[in-house]
């Protein structure tokens, strides 16, 4: 309670922001299926997409909002408050869950709940689907767990139900039968065919995610980059991501692709290099703390590390 309520002190502030006009304009402001909250204008959330995204689950709830309270801003950055602070519950009961202490339970979630990295997705109310798709992905990974534990069929469903809620609310979400695989290793108790639906699911998501962006030309390459250069790109990304989550300084909305690659990053591939080398050095020591937290990070990272351009 005592994490919720400072992590809760910590966001007030944005209930005083406002919409801005990044997106939250096409999202919400000017988006025609939230005009109407009838079954015809629900059937164009799910049937459409925004920007080339399809996250039905986020827009329906800016329609209830909207329905309800109007284009009231301070709704809709309270829903995404309390949003997350349901992410910050469940990291917590996850890390008392995989058998670790308290403390250490609670340096977490507040290291999650309270890092200048998660304050995009919760004071921008379009970033809505991040911090709902983050709330039905690690209630997921809880209940799988506690699958793991008591081998109960009904907590394998209800892991696929909120998997199923968790796709419909961002793209991101396709890493979680990687993030299974990883605490299957970590309870050692791999589930191989029990997985099968989860990795289904995510290659249709995944896949239909693609079409949908190229449809709406966020694929198109302006940097013409090679693909040995793509890969460096990601590479950096991947570092950046390890620097700014224990640096996070020199924040930014955006990070523009340099017109000609600098040597940091010929040099990023050494970061890739050391954190494998890391990953494979916990596995052979059987050192599952660290093994998992490599390699969960790293699953859930590889996605929006720019190799294939998405966006801006």
């Amino acid at each position: 309670i005592g994490i919720l309520i400072f992590t809760a002190v910590i966001f007030l502030p944005s209930l005083n922001y406002g919409f801005v006009n990044w997106d939250d304009d096409l999202n919400i402001l000017e988006n025609a299926n939230l005009n109407a909250f009838d079954f015809e204008h629900i059937k164009g959330i799910f049937t459409s997409t925004v920007i080339g995204n399809y996250n039905p689950l986020p827009i329906f709830t800016f329609a209830v909002e909207k329905a309800i309270f109007g284009l009231d801003a301070t709704v809709f950055h309270l829903n995404n408050i309390l949003l997350h602070l349901v992410c910050v519950f469940f990291i917590y009961r996850i890390v008392l869950a995989m058998g670790m202490s308290k403390m250490s339970a609670v340096l977490v979630a507040l290291l999650f709940g309270l890092h200048p990295m998660r304050t995009e997705s919760v004071v921008w109310i379009t970033e809505r689907k991040d911090v709902l798709f983050g709330a039905f992905y690690l209630a997921a990974m809880f209940t799988y767990i506690q699958y793991l534990k008591t081998e109960k069929q009904k907590q394998y469903f209800l892991t696929l139900i909120l998997f199923v809620f968790a796709l419909f609310s961002k793209i991101q979400a396709v890493a979680l039968p990687l993030s299974m695989v990883v605490l299957d290793y970590y309870f050692n108790k791999p589930q191989r065919w029990k997985l099968v639906p989860f990795f289904v699911l995510s290659a249709i998501t995944g896949f239909a995610g693609v079409v949908f962006l190229g449809e709406d030309g966020s694929l198109d390459d302006a940097t013409k980059y090679s693909f040995f250069e793509r890969l460096l790109v990601g590479d950096f990304s991947y570092f950046t991501y390890l620097v700014k989550w224990i640096f996070p300084f020199e924040m930014s909305p955006l990070y523009p692709y340099p017109k000609v690659l600098t040597w940091g990053f010929y040099a990023a591939p050494l970061s890739t290099l050391v954190v494998g080398f890391l990953i494979y050095r916990a596995y052979k020591n059987q050192n599952r703390h660290v093994f998992f937290g490599l390699a969960f990070f790293t699953f859930n990272v590889m996605f929006v590390l720019q190799i294939l351009g998405a966006g801006q």
